[in-house]
């Protein structure tokens, strides 16, 4: 009996090693362009038509060095920022050997809303509503290949982006 119950505390510490739990905001939403720069040593280009957009280099950044798991390590993260500011952490997820589900639950709870498709074909869509953002998790499957997309976007991601919009136009 006792060696059974080593066995099953050994399994289950080997378990939740094993798990890839990544917090997608190491660097959360709100944190200056120079921080995620050094942080994750990316390139940050500066739209040409946009002054006030600019985003992580079109390469992404390494899933390993944002989650500091070698399970994340074909990922690539990419950083939208609105006047030097991150709005948007994005990641597109084509291998699928992670239960991103699995992951965003643990960090954020259950979804707000969710509308999950049993088809072999079909999208399943997952959010999290909170105060300050909202996180979109899409799941598109065709037969046996699937897609997965995940958004984390400040809520005042669209009212910034209009703001510019206006003070450009006036500006023309």
């Amino acid at each position: 009996m006792r060696k059974f119950i080593i066995y099953s505390i050994s399994l289950c510490c080997l378990t939740l090693s094993a798990s890839a739990n990544c917090d997608f905001e190491r660097l959360g939403l709100g944190t200056g362009q120079e921080m995620v720069r050094s942080i994750y040593n990316t390139e940050i280009l500066q739209d040409p038509d946009y002054s006030y957009l600019s985003t992580s280099s079109s390469k992404g950044v390494n899933g390993d060095i944002v989650c500091s798991n070698e399970k994340y390590k074909n990922l690539k993260f990419d950083f939208l920022f609105i006047d030097k500011t991150l709005r948007v952490i994005s990641v597109i997820d084509e291998e699928n050997k992670i239960n991103h589900l699995e992951n965003l639950n643990s960090f954020y709870g259950t979804p707000t809303s969710a509308n999950q498709n049993r088809l072999a074909k079909g999208t399943d869509d997952y959010s999290w509503q909170f105060k300050d953002k909202n996180i979109f998790l899409q799941i598109v499957k065709k037969n046996e290949f699937k897609r997965t997309n995940i958004k984390i976007i400040s809520n005042n991601y669209t009212k910034l982006l209009e703001e510019k919009r206006d003070t450009n136009e006036v500006q023309h």
